[in-house]
C-alpha cells in the first residue's frame, strides 16, 4: 500500500514556512538595530561636528585678535603712515619699510583701512583744527570728533594741518614785522612771557616718556596672553579633528551592512 506524502510534505512547508519566518524576523530586528546605530552615530557626528566648529572659530577669532595686535604696531610707525599718505598701499612695499611678521593677504585689508581713515581725516579736520600752536593731546579729547580707529593717521594728519597754519601765521608775523618792527616786537615779547617755556615744555615729555615703560611691559604681556590663546584654540582644534575621525570611520562601518546580512536577505528573497 502506497505512503501518502501529504502530511510529509504539509510538515515540509510548515518548517519552511515558520523558517522564513525567523530569519525574516531576525533580519527586521537587524535592520532597526542598523537604523538605530546610525541614527545614534549621526548625533555623536553632529556633536562632534558642532564642537569642531566651535573651536575653529575660536582659533580664527583668537588669530584675528593677533593679526589686528600686529596692524595696530606696524602702522603706529610713522613712515608706514607717511607711506600711507602718500599713496602707498601695496602691502610688499609697506612691509620694506617695517617688519611684518604675516603675509601680504593678510596686510592689505589693513593696509586699505588705513588709507580710508587718512582721506577721511583730512576732509574733517581742516575745519576743526583752526590754532597752529594746538597740541594732539589736547585736541584728541575734544567731543564730536569722529571715530579714530587709526589714531597715529589722524595725528599725522593733525600736524600737517598745524604746520600749514603755522607756516601761514608766520609769514603773517614777517609781513607785519616789515611793516612795523618796533611794535610787533612788543607784541611778541608779551605773547612769549605768557606761554609755556620751551624747558618746561621738554620737562612734561620726558616725564610723558618716562611713563610709557609700564605700558610697554603691560603691552607685551597682553600680547604674549593673545599668542597663548592662538595656540590653546590651535591645539582644541586638533583635538577636535582626531576625535571626530575615528567617529566617522565608525559611523561608515554602521553603515555598511556586512555580507551575512545580505545573505539573509537573499535567503529569504528566494524562498519559495
Amino acid at each position: 500500500m502506497p505512503t501518502d506524502p501529504t502530511p510529509f510534505l504539509a510538515a515540509v512547508v510548515g518548517t519552511s514556512v515558520t523558517l522564513a519566518a525567523i530569519v525574516g524576523g531576525l533580519l527586521i530586528a537587524r535592520f532597526v538595530s542598523i537604523d538605530s546605530d546610525q541614527r545614534t552615530s549621526r548625533k555623536v557626528l553632529a556633536d562632534a561636528g558642532e564642537r569642531l566648529d566651535a573651536a575653529r572659530q575660536r582659533a580664527a577669532a583668537a588669530w584675528q585678535a593677533v593679526l589686528d595686535w600686529d596692524a595696530d604696531d606696524f602702522f603706529w610707525s610713522p613712515i608706514v603712515v607717511e607711506a600711507i599718505a602718500n599713496g602707498e598701499t601695496a602691502p610688499r612695499d609697506l612691509m620694506r619699510l617695517e617688519d611684518w611678521q604675516h603675509s601680504e593677504d593678510e596686510l592689505r585689508p589693513y593696509a586699505e583701512a588705513v588709507a580710508a581713515e587718512n582721506r577721511t581725516a583730512l576732509e574733517v579736520l581742516p575745519a576743526l583744527v583752526t590754532d597752529p600752536g594746538a597740541e594732539w593731546d589736547d585736541f584728541r579729547r575734544i567731543p564730536g570728533l569722529p571715530p579714530m580707529l587709526w589714531p597715529r593717521v589722524w595725528e599725522r594728519a593733525f600736524e600737517e594741518i598745524t604746520a600749514k597754519l603755522a607756516a601761514e601765521a608766520e609769514a603773517r608775523r614777517k609781513a607785519a614785522m616789515a611793516k612795523a618792527p618796533l611794535a610787533f616786537q612788543m607784541e611778541s615779547m608779551a605773547a612769549s612771557i605768557s606761554e609755556m617755556s620751551p624747558s618746561t615744555r621738554a620737562m612734561i615729555r620726558a616725564i610723558n616718556t618716562a611713563s610709557t615703560s609700564d605700558v610697554r611691559a603691560t603691552a607685551a604681556r597682553r600680547y604674549d596672553s593673545l599668542i597663548g590663546a592662538h595656540q590653546v584654540a590651535k591645539q582644541q582644534v586638533q583635538d577636535y579633528e582626531g576625535e571626530l575621525r575615528p567617529l566617522q570611520e565608525a559611523h561608515a562601518e554602521i553603515v555598511r551592512p556586512d555580507a551575512r546580512l545580505w545573505w539573509g536577505v537573499a535567503i529569504v528573497s528566494s524562498w519559495p
